[in-house]
């Protein structure tokens, strides 16, 4: 079984070898990583996306804005950086939502920062 079916049977609830990742998480984190290793940004950041709408974490969002930003998709990237710097904020990590508000004024430099 290839290693594309077996995330595939994993991420239907199929039966799947022990090679296979434990959670569906693991599985987009793996399947995002591999698309960014062959340079196929937007399929990365499509698992991404998967991720941080089932998780919801912080740094699940930064990743995805990160990747869109790659991917050349500006307004996604945008909108995804902003969740994640209100969720690190309201998670008390406000070190965090300051360094990627810096991203954010990267691309958007007549925008003030309201990170913290």
């Amino acid at each position: 079984m290839t290693r594309e079916r077996t995330m595939l049977a994993d991420l239907s609830g199929m039966a799947c070898t022990p090679a296979a990742p434990a959670t569906i998480e693991s599985a987009l984190l793996n399947r995002a990583r591999r698309h960014r290793r062959k340079r196929r940004f937007r399929k990365a950041a499509v698992a991404l996306s998967l991720l941080a709408n089932r998780t919801g974490e912080a740094r699940h969002y930064a990743m995805l804005g990160a990747m869109w930003m790659q991917a050349g998709r500006s307004i996604d990237a945008l909108t995804a950086l902003r969740q994640a710097i209100f969720l690190h904020r309201r998670n008390g990590a406000f070190e965090r939502a300051r360094t990627v508000a810096r991203l954010v004024a990267r691309f958007e430099p007549d925008r003030p920062l309201r990170a913290a």
